[in-house]
C-alpha cells in the first residue's frame, strides 16, 4: 500500500490529493458561483471553440450523432477546455422544477427502457428481459450499434418483424467505445427521442442486465419514490470517509478497489479528505471526439484541470451509466444551457463515467433525491477485464436472496455462465407474482435532495 502522509485534518495515502488541496475542496462554496469567496484561487481560462464545420459535416458511413455540441479537433483542445472551463465556473443553469410528489399512484406509473445492444449473441437474453419488463402501458428503446450488430435481427429476436408495437423501438445508433464522449452522446440522443413518450422514469440498461423482480413489483417500488433518482454518485473528493461508509455501505462495493477495507475505513489521524483511489482520477490528459467524425484522440499535451475545478469550488464525482433517471433529470440532462458543461467533460478521459454523477452534484436548486443505483455488481476476480465486472452464476444467489428487495438488476449475466443462477431468478420472480410482490425498494431514509456540501462531507 502506498505509504501515508504525516497528520492532519486531510492526512491521506501521497498518491492521493495533496492536504493543502484538500483543504481548499473542503472549505470551499457551495455554489460554484460564488467560488472566489473561497480564498482558493479560481482558473483563470478564455472565449468558447467548436469545431461546426467539422459537426455538421455529413458522416462517412452509418448513422451520425445528432449533438455537435462536443466536437474539438486535437489542435483545439487547449482552447476548448480553457473556454468551457471557465463558463462552467460561472454555474450551470437552475433547477426548473418545484418539489416532485414522493408518491404517486402505482397504476398512473408509466416507465422506460432505454437499452443499449451490440452483440448478437446476447439477443436471446435481450428478448428474455424484454419478456419479463414488457407491458403496454411502458416504453422501450433499443438503441443498435450499427458497427456491431443489425437493426432487423433485433427486430426479429423481440417479434417485431411482422408487426410492430406503437410502444416499443429499435434504432440504429453510431458505434461508441467505452469512456469517451460519443457513449455519452449516444445516450443523451436516445433520451432526446425517448422523450416523445410520456413515461415518468427511464431505466438504462445493457444486454447483460437482468431484472432481480416482476415488473409489478418495480412499477409499485417506484411509485412510492417517484422523486429520487437511483444512481452511483461518488465524490472525487471525500471527507469523513468512515462516517460517509457506515450511512450508506451499499456505496462502498468491498470488490471495487481490492485494498478500499484496508485502506479507507478511518483516517489515521483523525477525518480527513481523501480522493477515491478510481483510475479516471488519474487520467490528466484530455481526449479530443467529434460524435462519428473520427474516433477519439488522446491529447496527452494538455492537462485536465480537475484538481483546479475542485479547489475552485466545482467538484467532480463518477458513477455507472446504469441507472434509474426520473423524467426530470433527464428532461434537464438535454435541455439547453449546458453546452459548455459537455463540452468540458467530453474532454475528460472516462467521461461516460463522469458526466451523470458529476452533473447531478452541481444542480442549482436541484430538489429531488438519490438512491443506491440498485444494480448487484460484483468487481471481484475473476473476471473479463480490469474494467469489467465479474459475469455472475449460481454461487452469487445466496448473496442476491438475502437482500434482494435493495436490488432492481444484475450486472453482468449471459445464458452460458449465468444458467444456474438465472433459473433462480426467474424462480423468485414467478413467486412474486404470485405473491402480489408485497415488498418495496427500500427508500434511503437519509439521501435527501442532493447537496454538494453534504454530499463532500457526509
Amino acid at each position: 500500500p502506498p505509504a501515508r502522509r504525516g497528520g492532519g485534518a486531510c492526512a491521506a495515502p501521497a498518491v492521493l490529493l495533496g492536504e493543502d488541496d484538500c483543504q481548499a475542496l473542503l472549505q470551499a462554496p457551495a455554489s460554484p458561483r460564488h467560488a472566489a469567496r473561497s480564498g482558493a484561487p479560481a482558473p483563470q481560462f478564455t472565449s468558447i471553440q467548436s469545431d461546426h464545420a467539422l459537426a455538421h459535416a455529413a458522416p462517412t458511413s452509418g448513422p451520425a450523432l445528432v449533438d455537435p455540441v462536443v466536437c474539438t479537433r486535437p489542435e483545439n483542445v487547449a482552447r476548448t477546455l480553457s473556454a468551457s472551463a471557465a463558463a462552467v465556473m460561472k454555474g450551470l443553469p437552475q433547477w426548473p422544477h418545484q418539489k416532485t410528489a414522493r408518491v404517486v399512484p402505482q397504476a398512473d406509473l408509466r416507465l422506460g427502457f432505454l437499452v443499449q445492444l451490440s452483440v448478437e449473441q446476447k439477443l436471446p437474453l435481450v428478448r428474455r428481459v424484454y419478456d419479463i419488463l414488457y407491458s403496454p402501458q411502458d416504453f422501450f428503446l433499443y438503441m443498435v450499434d450499427v458497427a456491431k450488430l443489425d437493426v432487423d435481427k433485433v427486430k426479429s429476436e423481440l417479434g417485431l418483424s411482422v408487426a410492430e408495437l406503437p410502444n416499443v423501438q429499435v434504432e440504429a445508433a453510431p458505434h461508441a467505445g467505452y469512456f469517451s464522449w460519443p457513449r455519452v452522446e449516444v445516450i443523451l440522443d436516445g433520451l432526446s427521442k425517448f422523450l416523445v413518450h410520456p413515461w415518468d422514469f427511464v431505466v438504462h440498461l445493457s444486454e447483460a442486465d437482468y431484472p432481480v423482480h416482476s415488473l409489478s413489483w418495480l412499477r409499485s417500488s417506484l411509485s412510492q419514490q417517484r422523486d429520487s433518482n437511483f444512481i452511483e454518485l461518488l465524490p472525487r473528493c471525500w471527507r469523513r470517509m468512515a462516517r460517509q461508509k457506515a450511512a450508506s455501505p451499499r456505496s462502498f462495493t468491498p470488490e471495487s478497489v481490492r485494498s478500499w477495507d484496508d485502506e479507507f475505513t478511518a483516517a489515521p489521524h483523525g477525518e480527513g479528505g481523501l480522493v477515491y483511489p478510481w483510475y479516471g482520477w488519474n487520467k490528466t490528459y484530455v481526449v479530443a471526439s467529434c460524435g462519428s467524425r473520427f474516433e477519439p484522440q488522446l491529447v496527452t499535451s494538455v492537462h485536465f484541470p480537475l484538481q483546479e475545478l475542485d479547489r475552485a469550488g466545482f467538484p467532480w464525482a463518477r458513477g455507472s451509466e446504469w441507472m434509474v433517471l426520473t423524467r426530470e433529470l433527464a428532461e434537464y440532462a438535454v435541455s439547453p444551457g449546458l453546452e459548455h458543461f459537455k463540452q468540458l467533460v467530453g474532454l475528460h478521459g472516462a467521461a461516460d463515467e463522469v458526466f451523470w454523477a458529476t452533473l447531478v452534484l452541481n444542480i442549482p436548486g436541484f430538489t429531488q433525491r438519490f438512491s443506491r443505483q440498485g444494480w448487484y455488481i460484483r468487481w471481484g476476480m475473476p473476471r473479463d477485464s480490469v474494467h469489467s465486472p465479474q459475469t455472475l452464476e449460481g454461487w452469487h444467489w445466496p448473496s442476491i436472496a438475502a437482500h434482494r428487495d435493495s436490488y432492481i438488476f444484475l450486472r453482468k449475466v449471459n445464458e452460458v455462465n449465468s444458467t444456474e443462477l438465472l433459473r433462480s431468478v426467474d424462480a423468485a420472480i414467478r413467486d412474486e407474482r404470485l405473491g402480489g410482490a408485497a415488498a418495496r425498494l427500500p427508500a434511503d431514509a437519509g439521501r435527501g435532495p442532493i447537496d454538494r456540501r453534504r454530499a463532500l462531507s457526509g
